[in-house]
């Protein structure tokens, strides 16, 4: 009986191991298929972290230039737009000034105008007058 007890203790024993054995074979395979996945997985991050590199320096030129261009705004358009505005001013002064005469002119040639109407009437009644006196 004892014979019995162990032969099926065996058998038992190797059902179970050539089970285990499968469990494992099929906990292998599938953990190698996460590995191959995270290895993948691992290599496309590889890529994105290159493309985020890349940008991150394309980015970095961006900014210098950017900050080149802020100078530039900052130095010299600045002064250029003040000179701008300062000559603009100067203009409209010498265009008020300009308006001032013109108006000025104006109204010398009105006076002139109204002398000149009036030499023209007393000529007209002198001429009349030295016909009559004739």
């Amino acid at each position: 009986m004892a014979d019995k007890f162990e032969e099926k203790m065996y058998e038992l024993m190797e059902k179970m191991y050539v089970e285990f054995n499968k469990k494992f074979d099929s906990m292998d395979s599938r953990l190698s298929g996460v590995e191959n996945r995270l290895d993948s997985m691992d290599s496309r991050l590889s890529g994105v972290e290159n493309r985020l590199d890349s940008m991150d320096l394309r980015l970095s030129s961006v900014e210098n230039r950017l900050a080149k261009v802020e100078m530039k705004i900052d130095g010299e358009i600045t002064d250029k737009i003040r000179a701008l505005f300062d000559d603009r001013e100067v203009i409209h002064d010498k265009l008020d000034d300009i308006g001032e005469k013109i108006d000025r002119l104006q109204m010398d040639v009105n006076h002139l105008t109204m002398k000149t109407a009036h030499n023209d009437i007393r000529i007209i009644e002198l001429s009349k007058y030295i016909k009559k006196a004739r």
